[in-house]
C-alpha cells in the first residue's frame, strides 16, 4: 500500500460523516425548528440512575436518564396537559407510504454472498485494516528488534482468511482457541489448520488494530473521542447500513447489547435483566419486515461537559436514529422508554408516524390513563392527530400513536376481537427481534479485554447478517428460494478465505482455489468435482481396480480427475462408482 493511504482514508471517512451530518440538517429544516440541538452530535449522553419497577419495557433502564418528569420548556403544566386531551374523536387522514424501496446498488446477474458482503467492508476497508494492524505491530515491536525482524506483515488476503476463519469459529463454537488445532480428531478442525497455523492466528489476533494510537486525542482535550480506535470502520459500515437498502414502510427502534465484561470503559453497562449481563448499549432502527439494521448508535454514557436533553434521552434516540428517513411516511414503532406524546407530534411534522407502547403514569397522558380495565373494555382518547387507546384482553397494553384513526374498526386476530393499532404495533415490533436473533445464532469473534474490539466484530456480525438479508431479498424478488443463514455464512467464509494458506505450496493453493470455484456453484455444496487433466492423460484409477483394459490389453487412460481427490478417473462411470465406495 501506498504510504499516507491511512492518514487520506481516515480523513476522508470522517469528513464524509461531518458532511452528511450536516446535508442531512439542510434537508431537514422543520426538524431543526422543533428539536434544540443537544450539543453532542457523536454521543447519546445524558445518562442518570433510575429504574422503574412498574415499566413493562424491553429496554434496561439501569442508568438511563428519566425522561417522563415535568413539563417540556415553554410548554404546559400537568393539567393543561390532561385537559388537552377528549373523548370526542374525530377522523383524520394518514399519508400512504409511497417511496421507493429495496436495494440501491447494482448485482451481477448470479451473485454470490461476497458480492453482498463487499458492499459493506470493501476492498478499502480491508487495506486499511492491513496498514493499521502492521501499523500497530510495528509500535509494538520498536522496542524488540529481533522480533520486529521475524515479524510478517499481514496481507489483505491474509486479513480476509483471517475474518473467515473467524466466521467459522462462530458456527462451529469450541470452549478451547487452542482446540481448533487439536491434533485431536474429534476436536481439531482440519479445514482452519490448512489455512493457517494458531500462532500466525494468534499474532494477527495481538496486532489487529483500526486506527494509529499516537494520533488519538487524550481525554478532556478538543476531539477525544471514546471510540476512537474503531470510529473508522464504525462510520464507514453505518455509512453503508444506511445506503445500501431503502427500507420498506414500518420501521421499528429498539436497544441491542455487544456483549463484554471487561472494566476499562466507563460505559460498559450492568444489566441484570438481560441474557447479556454485561456489555455495551448500542441503539438500533430495524425494517419491520426483514430485520436489516438500517441505523445504530453506541450509547457512551453521560458527558460531564454536556447539558440535558431537553426532551429526554428516548426523544433524543429515535429522532436521531429516524432522521435519515423522515420526510417520507414511514411507520415508527417503539418500545415505552421512548413514547412521549411530544416525540408523536414532532414525528408527525415531519411526514413520519410513529406508535409505541406507553407507561400510564407518564404526566402528558389523559387523567384516564391511569383507570382500570375489565376484559375485552377500550378506552380512546384524541389530541389532534395523537390516539392514546388502552384496552385489556390478559394484561392491559396502552399505547399512543398518529398511525391510525380513533374510528377504526376493530379486528378479530385468533377469535380475540382487538383493536387495529395494537394488533399493528405487535406485527411490527418484531424488526429488532429478528435481527439479535440473526446476530445470536453464529456471533463472531472471541472474548477479549479490549472494547474496540468487541465493537469490531459487532460489525462484521451486521455486516453479514444485512448482507444475508439483501441476499434474500433479491432472491424472492426473483422467485427463488430462501437461503438459511449458516449455508449462506458457511459460503461467505469459504470465499473470504478463497485459496490462500502459509502452510501449503503455489499449487495446492491454486487447487484449493479451484475448488472453491466449484463450491460456489448452486447446487454443488458438500460435493466432488470432475475436472480436466492439465497435461498429459493419466491411467483411470477405478478401471485399474476393476482390471479393465483396452481391446489391446492397455490400461484405461482418462483426461480428467476429481479435484478434490486428485483422482484421475473416467468421466461419467467411473467418477460416479469411485465416490460410492
Amino acid at each position: 500500500m501506498r504510504p499516507g493511504v491511512s492518514e487520506n482514508l481516515f480523513s476522508h471517512m470522517h469528513s464524509n460523516c461531518n458532511e452528511t451530518m450536516a446535508a442531512n440538517a439542510e434537508r431537514e429544516p422543520d426538524l431543526a425548528m422543533n428539536i434544540e440541538d443537544s450539543g453532542d452530535e457523536g454521543s447519546l449522553d445524558g445518562f442518570e440512575g433510575r429504574h422503574s419497577e412498574d415499566s413493562d419495557s424491553d429496554v434496561d433502564r439501569v442508568g438511563l436518564e428519566d425522561d417522563g418528569g415535568g413539563p417540556e420548556p415553554g410548554g404546559t403544566d400537568d393539567k393543561e396537559e390532561e385537559a388537552q386531551w377528549t373523548e370526542q374523536l374525530s377522523d383524520f387522514h394518514v399519508p400512504d407510504f409511497q417511496a421507493a424501496t429495496g436495494i440501491t446498488f447494482t448485482l451481477p446477474a448470479n451473485p454470490n454472498p461476497l458480492d453482498y458482503f463487499v458492499e459493506f467492508i470493501s476492498d478499502n476497508l480491508w487495506d486499511f485494516i492491513v496498514e493499521e494492524t502492521n501499523r500497530c505491530a510495528r509500535q509494538k515491536l520498536c522496542d524488540v528488534p529481533q522480533r520486529l525482524a521475524k515479524f510478517v506483515p499481514v496481507t489483505p488476503a491474509e486479513i480476509k482468511a483471517f475474518v473467515g476463519i473467524n466466521v467459522i469459529m462462530g458456527i462451529n463454537v469450541l470452549p478451547n482457541l487452542a482446540l481448533y488445532w487439536s491434533s485431536d480428531s474429534f476436536f481439531g478442525n482440519q479445514g482452519i489448520k490448512k489455512v493457517m497455523p494458531k500462532n500466525r492466528f494468534q499474532e494477527i489476533s495481538c496486532y489487529l488494530h483500526f486506527n494509529d494510537s499516537t494520533r488519538e486525542p487524550a481525554r478532556g482535550t478538543p476531539g477525544f473521542d471514546r471510540l476512537y480506535k474503531i470510529r473508522p470502520i464504525l462510520n464507514s459500515v453505518l455509512n453503508k447500513c444506511q445506503s445500501n437498502f431503502k427500507p420498506t414502510k414500518n420501521l421499528s427502534i429498539h436497544e441491542g447489547v455487544i456483549s463484554y465484561k471487561g472494566t476499562r470503559e466507563s460505559f460498559r453497562q450492568d444489566m441484570a435483566a438481560k441474557p447479556n449481563k454485561h456489555g455495551i448499549k448500542v441503539w438500533m432502527a430495524t425494517d419491520s419486515s426483514n430485520g436489516y439494521i438500517l441505523n445504530f448508535d453506541v450509547y457512551l454514557g453521560k458527558e460531564n461537559d454536556v447539558r440535558r436533553h431537553i426532551y429526554g434521552l428516548g426523544y433524543e434516540v429515535v429522532t436521531k436514529l429516524v432522521r435519515p428517513f423522515m420526510n417520507r411516511n414511514h411507520r415508527v414503532f417503539f418500545d415505552n422508554f421512548f413514547t412521549t406524546t411530544k416525540l408523536l407530534e414532532h414525528l408527525e411534522v415531519n411526514a413520519t408516524f410513529a406508535c409505541g407502547k406507553v407507561r400510564c403514569n407518564r404526566k402528558d397522558l389523559p387523567a384516564c390513563a391511569k383507570d382500570k380495565l375489565q376484559a375485552g373494555e377500550k378506552l380512546v382518547r384524541q389530541k389532534d392527530h395523537v390516539v392514546f387507546t388502552k384496552w385489556r384482553h390478559r394484561q392491559e397494553v396502552s399505547v399512543v400513536s398518529t398511525i391510525v384513526s380513533p374510528l377504526a374498526d376493530d379486528v378479530v386476530v385468533n377469535q380475540v376481537v382487538k383493536p387495529v393499532v395494537i394488533d399493528l404495533f405487535n406485527k411490527s415490533m418484531g424488526g429488532i427481534d429478528h435481527a439479535d436473533q440473526l446476530r445470536g445464532y453464529y456471533s463472531v469473534g472471541r472474548s477479549c479485554h479490549k472494547c474496540y474490539r468487541h465493537i469490531f466484530w459487532f460489525l462484521i456480525d451486521i455486516s453479514i447478517c444485512n448482507a444475508f438479508v439483501l441476499c434474500n431479498h433479491h432472491r424472492l424478488g426473483k422467485g427463488q428460494c430462501k437461503l438459511r443463514q449458516l449455508d449462506f455464512r458457511l459460503s461467505l467464509a469459504k470465499q473470504l478465505i478463497g485459496g490462500f494458506s502459509t502452510t501449503v505450496s503455489a499449487a495446492q493453493s491454486s487447487k484449493r482455489r479451484k475448488i472453491e470455484a466449484f463450491a460456489l456453484e448452486q447446487g454443488n455444496s458438500s460435493k466432488h468435482f470432475i475436472d480436466k487433466i492439465e497435461g498429459r492423460k493419466r491411467q483411470c484409477v477405478q478401471c485399474k481396480r476393476e482390471g479393465a483394459k483396452t481391446p489391446k490389453g492397455r490400461p484405461i487412460e482418462t483426461s480428467f480427475e476429481c479435484v478434490q481427490c486428485s483422482v484421475a478417473l473416467c468421466k461419467e462411470v467411473c467418477f460416479n462408482d469411485y465416490h460410492m465406495l
